[in-house]
């Protein structure tokens, strides 16, 4: 089965963090599930927003050590049980997402992430993490 691929980018007007489908570089299309005449629901695209196109992350199809949704541009915190913690953005690069370390690393199950902010509204939490 096929993941769903969704994106988030932050509204131009509003300030809020919306979620869909990317249609062009900063227009995310909002769905819902719509019912077919009782032959099951699919989604469906009810409303167009205008989004910052920098702000605009895909959905990496993981999860935090709390069930929160992984985005590219997110600020994840890291407790491993060999060495401490550590903070890093996500970024896409070469087909995949990676942890922006400098070495473009994968984390794995032992690695306790957390999602803590993102790269837009909270990039003072890399400070000094570099």
């Amino acid at each position: 089965m096929a993941r769903e691929i969704r994106f988030r980018g932050r509204h131009i007007a509003r300030g809020t963090w919306e979620y869909g489908y990317l249609l062009a570089s900063n227009i995310i299309g909002l769905v819902a599930e719509v019912d077919q005449d009782g032959r099951g629901y699919r989604p469906e695209i009810q409303e167009f927003c205008l989004v910052e196109r920098a702000s605009v992350g895909q959905q990496t199809g993981l999860k935090d050590k709390n069930g929160v949704e992984v985005y590219e541009g997110d600020i994840v915190r890291f407790k491993n049980r060999y060495d401490g913690e550590y903070i890093y953005s996500i970024v896409y690069y070469k087909n995949g997402f990676y942890l922006d370390d400098g070495l473009h690393s994968n984390w794995d199950e032992e690695d306790a992430a957390e999602v803590i902010g993102n790269i837009y509204e909270h990039s003072h939490l890399l400070e000094g993490t570099q």
